[in-house]
């Protein structure tokens, strides 16, 4: 990550720590879904001209929310990612609920195959915006935000929580991020190979259930 990238990551979290005011935030949403349409149609990202004028917005205003376009660009692809783990099947994680992989394998597998379909899905009907993003001049500090925001929802799965804790205890965190980085570098090259959403689940799935323990889906 360069000096320059993560101190407009420190300015960012120093400014969610203020009052958010409304016609900024306006401004910045309709900034990042410009950016999203933008590379929904063109690997190439529009110029910041024709950006603000999209968007609506002013150059000063764009400068201010992200400084230059690679920013922009992963910042739409972290968006676009939040909203479609939002939208994921949320597995249950009822503490009385058991622990071990093999007292629920039927549960584990349909939570798998569900979030896992829907996940690349989504990832393989917009093709075109993620690997433009990944491809794009940020990509480095892009993939590497996507590997942090990944190991966050892996550790938000309770199934695969408690199994990476099982395995490392206080090093789960560190592990689901190491996993992840796996996973994305797999799924970037199955976006580039254009394969069907079924491999793609199956492949993780695989991957998931020989790094953990859990029953393949």
């Amino acid at each position: 990550m360069s000096v320059l990238y993560a101190a407009r990551r420190a300015l960012v979290h120093r400014d969610e720590e203020l009052p958010i005011d409304p016609r900024a935030q306006k401004s910045r949403e309709s900034l990042i879904r410009v950016m999203i349409d933008a590379l929904d149609d063109n690997p190439q990202p529009p110029s910041v001209s024709e950006l603000v004028r999209r968007a609506g917005a002013s150059r000063p205003t764009f400068y201010q929310h992200f400084g230059d376009i690679p920013t922009l660009m992963h910042a739409a692809a972290m968006e676009r990612l939040e909203e479609v783990f939002a939208m994921l099947p949320q597995q249950a994680s009822d503490p009385t609920e058991p622990t071990s992989p093999t007292d629920f394998p039927d549960n584990w597998t349909r939570f798998a195959a569900e979030s896992l379909t829907a996940l690349f899905t989504h990832l393989s009907e917009n093709r075109a915006f993620y690997l433009a993003v990944l491809d794009g001049p940020s990509g480095r500090a892009a993939e590497s935000e996507l590997t942090r925001f990944l190991a966050g929802r892996m550790l938000g799965f309770a199934t695969l929580r408690d199994a990476l804790t099982r395995l490392t205890g206080p090093r789960a965190a560190r592990y689901a991020e190491f996993l992840s980085a796996g996973l994305l570098s797999q799924a970037t090259k199955d976006l580039r190979d254009d394969l069907p959403v079924t491999a793609m689940v199956e492949t993780t799935t695989d991957f998931l259930a020989a790094a953990t323990g859990l029953k393949a889906a």
